[in-house]
């Protein structure tokens, strides 16, 4: 978005590869660390791309991926991500 926003152009190559371990150096998907910077993250992004009217629409759509997300904590077990994702 900053790259956008700066005025250069991006473009879209659809024979790039892109090969890494998902959230491998965090320690995974469902790792306290992932998943705190992940929630926090998110509100932080609207807060500085968004304005306050655009925020109250976009909220109802992030109610519902943070709902999602922390289900599925619950639903795997991983129980010590929970208190980061509160945090987050």
């Amino acid at each position: 978005m900053r790259v956008s926003r700066s005025g250069f152009r991006i473009r879209f190559v659809p024979n790039a590869r892109c090969h890494h371990g998902h959230a491998r150096s965090s320690g995974g998907y469902d790792s306290p660390f992932y998943v705190y910077y992940q929630v926090r993250n998110r509100f932080l992004l609207v807060r500085r791309i968004t304005s306050r009217a655009q925020r109250w629409l976009w909220l109802p759509f992030q109610a519902a991926h943070i709902a999602r997300r922390g289900l599925d904590l619950v639903r795997t077990g991983h129980w010590a991500s929970l208190p980061a994702f509160v945090r987050g």
